[in-house]
């Protein structure tokens, strides 16, 4: 099992005055991080199941700082490798770095000077590992809580409300492995829009870019696991196309399309400036007129979340 000592890039300065302790041994999980969200609660939820530990919870403040489960499928530097684009090995030379120091630099500051990752990268791994840590401790057979009174050192930047990371509901802790959230503000909603498109036939993937091509959010088919080079491809395949197509005509870029041997993918733009591209992959089985049928179904709506018209966008 990891623990917040061998994997937190959050804790940097004294934290603010916890709120009173409520009484919380014995609860259900979901209730008790509510109950201590309520009061401004900081300390250790040790999460008890099955006859032993499952996992813990980590809060400053009321607000969640880390989370940590046994049964947890993916893990914190998957999704440095999924959103951040962080080269496993890279990862693994700071965590070493890191642990050498004895703390006295915070983790996230240390991905940043290494130009692995930006404040707003990390804080959206962050959220993804513990929206995911949660889900599976809450997907266990009635798990209750353990208080300790272990005292976090908190960057406030790396620190969530609860209903940020919380899954609302059964159907949503299912899912939350298989999608990870954006950048562009934790209640977006941009993640929710994006496994919107799953029911399509022949349905692969989905994920949003950035006007500078970085990776916004992604979201997975739950049956069929996508390598990260292949996301990593797709991105590097539709800035690249997308700046030469800018060379080789004039105007806007509205609509890319890229058909192989076993399916296909489809991207396109929200707004006349072009601010974020959403793409598509679906295999053979996949027809590309309902896929764009889809697709122009959305844009309005991830426009309107990143703050562009559609009304001028080519098509």
């Amino acid at each position: 099992m990891q623990t917040h000592h061998e994997t937190s890039a959050h804790r940097m300065d004294p934290a603010p005055q916890n709120g009173t302790r409520p009484d919380l041994d014995g609860l259900p999980l979901r209730s008790a991080l509510q109950r201590a969200a309520a009061a401004h609660w900081g300390g250790t939820l040790q999460v008890i199941g099955g006859g032993g530990q499952l996992g813990a919870v980590y809060l400053h403040g009321g607000d969640v700082a880390w989370a940590v489960s046994s049964t947890q499928t993916v893990e914190f530097g998957h999704y440095l490798e999924r959103i951040g684009l962080v080269p496993r090995q890279r990862f693994t030379e700071v965590v070493q770095r890191y642990r050498a120091r004895g703390e006295a630099m915070s983790f996230g500051t240390m991905m940043a000077e290494a130009g692995l990752a930006s404040p707003a990268r990390l804080r959206t791994c962050l959220r993804a590992h513990i929206r995911s840590a949660l889900a599976s401790l809450l997907r266990e057979p009635q798990p209750t809580v353990r208080t300790g009174e272990e005292e976090l050192r908190v960057d406030p930047r790396w620190t969530f409300l609860l209903e940020e990371v919380l899954p609302a509901t059964a159907e949503a802790e299912q899912r939350s492995d298989a999608y990870i959230s954006t950048t562009i503000g934790d209640d977006s909603g941009i993640a929710e829009l994006l496994a919107g498109l799953a029911p399509l036939p022949g349905y692969a993937y989905s994920f949003v870019i950035d006007p500078a091509g970085e990776l916004v959010a992604v979201h997975t088919a739950d049956d069929l696991p996508v390598p990260d080079d292949t996301i990593r491809a797709a991105v590097a395949w539709l800035t690249e196309t997308e700046a030469a197509a800018a060379t080789l005509m004039p105007g806007k870029t509205g609509l890319l399309l890229m058909e192989h041997g076993t399916g296909s993918l489809l991207a396109r733009w929200t707004g006349d400036d072009r601010r974020h591209a959403v793409a598509v992959a679906f295999s053979a089985a996949g027809r590309l007129g309902v896929v764009k049928h889809k697709l122009d179904d959305l844009i309005p709506r991830m426009s309107r979340l990143v703050g562009t018209d559609t009304s001028t966008t080519e098509r």
